[in-house]
């Protein structure tokens, strides 16, 4: 639903949008083939690419959404979505302290 609002946010019409969120979605199916056939392989590096992965996150909420943020007029609503923001990245973080591998 995120991935959606966003571009449809972005300018996107709403057809065009759920067909690319759909488009998207179906990679999944093509990375648990992935995995199902190089586990072994991948096992040993699953840390790291844990960890690139929330980098991504974080890398697209520093530059597409704190941006967004700023243009908001509302105080108020600004600080809302910025303590949102960080409860995001601590319960990040509170996941890589559970699941320390």
């Amino acid at each position: 639903m995120g991935d959606y609002g966003i571009l449809v946010y972005a300018g996107l019409k709403r057809g065009r949008a759920l067909l690319l969120n759909f488009v998207v979605a179906l990679t999944v199916i093509l990375g648990g083939i992935f995995a199902v056939f190089f586990i072994g392989t991948v096992e040993e590096l699953r840390g790291l690419l844990i960890a690139f992965s929330a980098g991504g996150f974080v890398y697209l909420a520093a530059s597409e959404l704190i941006p967004e943020l700023q243009k908001e007029k509302s105080f108020k609503k600004s600080v809302v979505k910025f303590v949102i923001f960080i409860l995001g990245i601590a319960l990040m973080r509170s996941l890589g302290l559970v699941f320390p591998e």
